[in-house]
């Protein structure tokens, strides 16, 4: 990834704005902003998410088979069926997945959750 490039105010620009980044602010909004973030930055190395699903993975017992964003779900809601569409989440999961997917990913970044929140 560049340089230039600071992930932490990125991230913290678009969970607080979701809107400038044309976003919804819908757990399925934000992984796919991040899908593309991870294919952009693989086009100058390593991508964002590189070994984010073993991380996860790892986490959770289960495989990197498994998507990360399923797997992510599965850390947030012990016992989530893995089938069943993210778009079926109520408002309050919404909530739970989108805060749940930005601790983790801070987590596994090494960025503090507080910058993603200020």
């Amino acid at each position: 990834m560049s340089a230039g490039l600071r992930m932490d105010l990125i991230l913290r620009n678009v969970k607080l704005r979701p809107a400038m980044a044309g976003l919804d602010g819908s757990f399925s909004q934000y992984v796919a902003f991040l899908q593309g973030m991870d294919t952009g930055s693989r086009l100058h190395g390593p991508g964002l998410l590189e070994e984010f699903p073993e991380w996860l993975a790892a986490r959770t017992g289960y495989g990197a088979n498994l998507p990360w964003w399923s797997l992510i779900l599965i850390v947030v809601f012990p016992g989530w069926d893995a089938s069943r569409p993210a778009g079926t989440m109520s408002a309050a999961e919404e909530e739970a997945a989108v805060d749940g997917l930005f601790q983790l990913l801070a987590e596994f970044l090494g960025i503090g959750l507080e910058k993603l929140e200020q």
